[in-house]
């Protein structure tokens, strides 16, 4: 017996930990793909661990009995059985509201990093107090008082100030007190997770989740579990059961059942509480082992210890040949040899997890280096598709450097010029496209033979498993299909890769294509919006016959070059007298035709008939030539006969800005008009004033909101327009948008 406890002491350090200056790590496995790693959570873990049973400002009746003592049950528990690098703790006189804030906003913040953990368990009073949106919840400290939140530590402090001074990952606050207004951003999940993928996820979240023994109006229950209260007894229950790590998540989803359901027996109701003030991550106990083993030595030593003076007894009481005291002797000894084969088998299950992570730690190694050369194998094919676009792209920029730029001084070699661009552009980017398509075949290839090297393998006999003997007959079956789907699991991801690659492939060769022809697009662009001067060498002009009676010309303009279509049938309004006088000068010649066009579009931005002997330009605008400017003979305004010459809305401050770059007649002085300016032009349309002046004389005025100079008395907010489909006036904020109408002259 002595030589098989010996062996199994033996066996021990392989249990333990090394020295960690790597920080807190667990090992954990992927039930669905049996992929296995060493997940690092925290560099360093902290805790504070306070207590109150005696009030300063509360009432003798008020005063606590068991809270320094479940705070104590609290430390002592975490101290064995978890891994923390320091444990502050404050109990009545010393928790007062000033040391408690001291040491959660200003120490700790100076020695806990932000990949650090902390662990914040309150054991004492907590209230609420009603306001306007909800409860708000409170702590009461050693000095504090009952009566209102001044004095003690809302959970809105805990939120704003607490939870951000300190630069922790993780913290978690447990409190046994009973309060509402947590102030949570978002529940849990019904059932926690303790799989891989989870641990990976939640180590990257930064959190702030809070546990409380009770809600509003429900009182925390004495009379737990070794003399402590419900909640921190069933608490410390589940820290000493566990064997492995456990989240908080998990403790919440255990806690709040074992103890609604204590409560309950007691005719009593208690539901804890539980919620993240923010962040999606999840605080993790990470579990002492060395602390574990060490236990157990102790343990052992100790039944040896008993087993040896029972043993003795025994021999003693052989001597005096008593049969009752040699009963008693007998089943001591057997009750002791039962606790030493029990702690035997705790030690053959902490050898067995011992031996299990490193079985996983070996797979990983494995499964890494497998992941390694696929991923050198992809980061090579990856780098030579970079390299081809890389030598194309250079083969184009010597290409180019060799490419002339036509002149384009008219308009016919800036069409040549756009077209030329534009055919350059189009085999830039065949050559990129052919480029494009081979890769993609290339990607296609490879991971063709990658998935089918895959269904080879999963055709071939697999190694059966079996069934654990703590594990229900439903999951064992969960876990058979998950492992006969495994090979669905790596197509799959194989699938998805070389759609990334894919993406990937056409973004850089989208990115390169623009980059190539970027300069040639913004050469065409700047030839495309280049407007050009067609004279009358280019254009035939006809003038008709005068109609005496509906005083006006009739007039033919047409375009002689393919680049410009211009066909216009219209008319030139003039009264008599000027009309003969219009007449002697173009049959002197003295009129000519004027086209101003778009190089890319060929838009006509001005069609035009000019008076070489008065400088007089008339403006053709939907078949009527009429001069650019009117002059309102009842108040001198002259308004350009364009109602919308910008050809857009504008808010206000861009109104009073653009009319100040228009330059028409050879004025730039035009200005928005002001309310009665632009009311007095729309009253000479009575209530449909755009229809009225568009067959009056002027073009493009819009049944729409213009813009007017004037804003509203004492409101730097508002400014007033005029409704040109009905004359109404409005006043209307100056970061809405309005059409503009030039005026000059008045004021």
């Amino acid at each position: 017996m002595h030589r098989l406890l010996l062996l199994f002491l033996c066996l021990i350090p392989f249990v333990s930990h090394a020295a960690d200056t790597r920080g807190l790590r667990v090992v954990a496995k992927d039930p669905a793909t049996n992929q296995t790693a060493e997940v690092k959570l925290y560099n360093k873990s902290y805790a504070v661990v306070i207590g109150i049973d005696r009030y300063k400002n509360l009432s003798p009746d008020r005063q606590l009995k068991n809270a320094v003592k479940d705070a104590g049950g609290i430390e002592a528990t975490i101290r064995k059985q978890y891994r923390f690098d320091r444990i502050f703790t404050l109990h009545d006189e010393q928790a007062t509201r000033d040391n408690i804030m001291r040491l959660l906003t200003a120490e700790l913040p100076k020695v806990i990093g932000k990949e650090d953990a902390l662990f914040i368990f309150w054991a004492g009073h907590g209230n609420q107090e009603k306001t306007d949106d909800g409860d708000l919840g409170y702590l009461i400290p050693y000095d504090g008082n009952s009566d209102g939140i001044y004095g003690n530590i809302t959970m809105s402090q805990l939120k704003d100030d607490i939870s951000r001074a300190i630069p922790a990952k993780h913290i978690f606050y447990a409190f046994d007190a009973c309060y509402s207004g947590l102030l949570t951003t978002r529940g849990v999940d019904a059932k926690a997770s303790r799989n891989l993928a989870y641990l990976k996820t939640i180590t990257k979240e930064r959190v702030r989740q809070v546990l409380t023994a009770g809600s509003k109006g429900q009182e925390a229950l004495d009379g737990g579990p070794r003399g402590h209260s419900v909640f921190t007894g069933r608490l410390i229950e589940v820290l000493e059961a566990t064997g492995d790590y456990i989240t908080a998540n998990e403790i919440q989803s255990i806690l709040k059942e074992r103890v609604y359901q204590d409560a309950r027996a007691r005719g009593h109701e208690q539901t804890p509480g539980f919620g993240a003030l923010y962040g999606g991550g999840d605080f993790v106990f990470v579990p002492n082992i060395e602390q574990k083993v060490q236990d157990n030595r102790v343990e052992l030593a100790r039944i040896e210890a008993e087993l040896k003076q029972l043993e003795l007894q025994e021999a003693e009481a052989r001597k005096y040949q008593t049969e009752q005291q040699q009963r008693e002797a007998e089943q001591r000894r057997k009750s002791a040899e039962a606790r030493l084969k029990a702690e035997q088998l705790r030690q053959q299950q902490l050898q067995e997890e011992a031996r299990q992570q490193q079985k996983m730690l070996t797979e990983k190694v494995r499964f890494d280096a497998e992941q390694s050369r696929r991923e050198q194998e992809l980061s090579t094919a990856r780098k030579a598709e970079e390299q081809r676009i890389a030598a194309l792209k250079a083969e184009l920029a010597k290409k180019k450097q060799t490419v002339p730029s036509a002149a384009t001084s008219s308009l016919a070699a800036a069409v040549a010029e756009i077209k030329r661009l534009n055919a350059e552009i189009e085999g830039i980017e065949a050559v990129f496209n052919r480029e494009l398509e081979a890769g993609k075949k290339r990607i296609a290839s490879r991971y063709t033979t990658e998935i089918a090297t895959v269904k080879q393998a999963s055709k071939l006999p697999q190694m059966p498993l079996v069934r654990d003997e703590f594990e229900s007959v439903n999951e064992f079956k969960e876990r058979q299909a998950k492992y006969e789907q495994r090979f669905d699991g790596q197509i799959e991801k194989l699938t998805l890769q070389q759609q990334q690659e894919l993406e990937e492939l056409h973004k850089k060769v989208q990115a390169t294509q623009q980059e190539q022809t970027k300069e040639l697009r913004q050469a065409m662009q700047q030839l495309a919006n280049k407007q050009f001067v067609i004279g009358a060498e280019s254009l035939i002009a006809e003038l008709g016959v005068y109609d005496a009676d509906r005083q006006y010309f009739p007039v033919i303009i047409n375009s002689k070059i393919p680049e410009v279509k211009l066909a216009m049938n219209g008319t030139i309004p003039l009264p008599r007298d000027a009309a003969r006088k219009f007449k002697q000068d173009w049959q002197a010649g003295a009129v000519r035709p004027q086209v101003v066009a778009k190089a890319g579009s060929g838009e006509l931005q001005q069609v035009a008939l000019v008076n070489d002997s008065n400088g007089t330009v008339l403006e053709c605008w939907a078949g009527s030539c009429l001069t650019a400017i009117y002059t309102d003979p009842a108040t001198g305004l002259q308004w350009l006969r364009n109602g919308n010459l910008a050809g857009k809305q504008m808010n206000w401050a861009t109104a009073m800005q653009w009319v100040k770059t228009v330059r028409v007649g050879g004025f730039s002085d035009w200005r928005l008009p002001t309310k009665e300016e632009l009311t007095s032009i729309a009253e000479r349309g009575g209530t449909s004033p755009a229809e009225w002046l568009n067959t009056n004389g002027f073009i493009n005025v819009q049944s729409d909101y213009y813009w007017s100079s004037s804003t509203v008395a004492n409101d730097r907010v508002n400014a007033w327009d005029v409704y040109m489909g009905n004359g109404n006036v409005f006043n209307y904020n100056k970061t809405d948008v309005n059409f503009v109408w030039p005026v000059r002259g008045g004021q």
